[in-house]
């Protein structure tokens, strides 16, 4: 059975101070402890083992920081992947399945951009890069404390569109501290000069925890949200007048060049999730759970990397979220709903044994007259989404789902 694999790496050398992800410092010059990635792919062979994997539809490296993998580092892992994905044949030799034409995503980070980590990551089957860049302002990538500069990340993407074979995705962010107006399309439009194929464009998220969000809640740094807001929605229309297609919320692509594992999210399918702090789902007919591994790394390391083996003998230290009916039916529309291609009517009733809810429809009537949202029928299905500007209101929208 195919299935979509994320793989965490969750160590930085330093962390930017918007940040909430599960991260931890490691010095400028410490590599990534070796006895981690032993742990990892012993915990990569356990789920694909008990998940019955012979193929992979998408593996996806993130962190943290994944480019501060050495190049063993990076084979290995990449080549524990690939064992999972062989299956015997009628001989009992293994042979690969069509999961070698799988989507395989790794993180970066500008400064660790190199022709070398370039040549790495391709001879050992990376075929999709993201490239973490946020800005091309010096002012607001201090303001946030990003490692790298604004020349740094030009280098990083030059040396990227020059030498890198395929497809390439950039990170920005939109209304940093320290960015205005100008400098923020300033730098979206030179990042398009390097002909990134596919573009994620997040606004600024303030998380009450993370260092920023401390300094602004607690009135230390101004911030102002609505011009947050409105920054975003320049950058949008910025990419889809120069012929981006805005497919999800944040993400926008050329020549249909989508995320795949993103997609594998957003349609509520099937996920592993590996490594300190990974997430992953299992989803039933019309309920589901979610897999949380510790994040305690030296807890992760110890189980994972018993000389026995007998994982299943013992309680995984991870925690375990149900899902239960209802949340579901309010994910699907939830995650659906961030897509341009929206939801779609006969799936729902398909997967939940149930009729499409009366609310709903009346709520998609109601924003589609308001010029919000989309019906559309295509190869017999029914489908409805929220437009560009209805996306900007979404929760709105899940509200009156309640």
């Amino acid at each position: 059975m195919q299935k979509s694999l994320y793989i965490h790496i969750p160590y930085c050398i330093s962390k930017c101070s918007y940040c909430d992800f599960f991260s931890v410092r490691t010095p400028a010059n410490a590599a990534v402890p070796d006895k981690y990635i032993d742990a990892l792919c012993a915990e990569i062979i356990y789920r694909a083992r008990k998940s019955s994997v012979d193929g992979w539809k998408t593996v996806y490296i993130g962190g943290g920081t994944p480019s501060l993998l050495r190049k063993e580092q990076l084979v290995k892992i990449m080549q524990t992947v690939q064992s999972c994905a062989e299956k015997p044949d009628a001989s009992g030799k293994a042979e690969r399945n069509d999961s070698e034409e799988a989507e395989i995503t790794m993180e970066v980070n500008p400064d660790d951009v190199s022709i070398k980590l370039l040549e790495n990551m391709d001879s050992a089957g990376i075929n999709r890069l993201s490239c973490g860049i946020q800005a091309l302002d010096d002012r607001a990538l201090k303001a946030v404390c990003r490692r790298s500069s604004a020349d740094t990340a030009r280098r990083a993407l030059s040396l990227i569109s020059s030498e890198w074979k395929h497809a390439f995705s950039v990170d920005m962010i939109s209304a940093l501290p320290e960015q205005t107006e100008d400098t923020f399309l300033r730098g979206l439009e030179e990042v398009l000069t390097y002909k990134p194929s596919h573009i994620s464009m997040y606004s600024l998220t303030v998380e009450e925890e993370t260092p920023l969000g401390k300094e602004i809640y607690s009135g230390k740094m101004h911030y102002d949200f609505d011009f947050a807001d409105n920054l975003w929605i320049k950058g949008r229309d910025f990419l889809i007048e120069r012929g981006y297609e805005q497919y999800e919320v944040s993400n926008f692509c050329l020549d249909d060049n989508k995320c795949i594992h993103n997609m594998i999210y957003w349609r509520l399918e099937n996920y592993i999730g590996c490594g300190a702090g990974a997430v992953g789902s299992v989803y039933e007919t019309s309920s589901g759970k979610r897999f949380t591994d510790t994040g305690d790394i030296d807890e992760y390391i110890k189980f994972w990397s018993d000389p026995s083996g007998t994982f299943a003998a013992r309680k995984i230290p991870q925690d375990i979220e149900t899902i239960g009916r209802n949340t579901l039916m309010f994910e699907f529309f939830m995650m659906g709903l961030r897509t341009a291609a929206g939801i779609c009517r006969e799936t729902f009733e398909s997967r939940f044994k149930v009729p499409f809810p009366a609310k709903a429809d009346c709520a998609f009537h109601a924003w589609t007259q308001k010029n919000l949202a989309v019906m559309y029928e295509k190869d017999g299905k029914h489908y409805a989404a929220l437009n560009k500007n209805g996306m900007l209101f979404l929760n709105n929208f899940l509200t009156e789902l309640i």
